[in-house]
């Protein structure tokens, strides 16, 4: 796996979450470590990575429990 390609995988799903959510991307950080959801994307990339956004923000809201 290359790690370059989840650390992009990764800041995407900030990026969209902090946009859907209307919060700052440091606020998702917390949120994200808060909740295991970094070591989710980076554990899952290869299944999670050729999903649209669509699909990945009700997985990461379901862990979040929101």
């Amino acid at each position: 796996m290359n790690n370059d390609k989840v650390i992009e995988f990764t800041s995407f799903c900030i990026e969209m979450y902090a946009q859907k959510e209307h919060i700052s991307g440091s606020r998702v950080m917390q949120i994200f470590m808060a909740n295991g959801i970094i070591t989710y994307l980076s554990n899952n990339y290869e299944a999670l990575h050729t999903q649209g956004i669509n699909y990945i923000l009700p997985l990461i809201r379901q862990r979040i429990g929101k």
